[in-house]
């Protein structure tokens, strides 16, 4: 399984404000919080597929 990287979650906000609202500054507040969210979120997301994987398999 493929996840959205730091930088591809930033780019897809950056054409979502530049199609919806173009006046708003682009970037991020703090990129380095960002990036901890998304590591978080993939972790606990994998620790749930390889528990569904042992209790398939047990």
């Amino acid at each position: 399984m493929r996840y959205l990287s730091t930088k591809e979650i930033i780019k897809i906000n950056a054409k979502v404000i530049l199609r919806y609202s173009p006046g708003e500054m682009i970037g991020v507040k703090d990129a380095n919080a960002l990036d901890m969210a998304v590591k978080q979120l993939i972790s606990q997301l994998d620790q749930h597929v390889i528990k569904e994987y042992a209790d398939f398999f047990v």
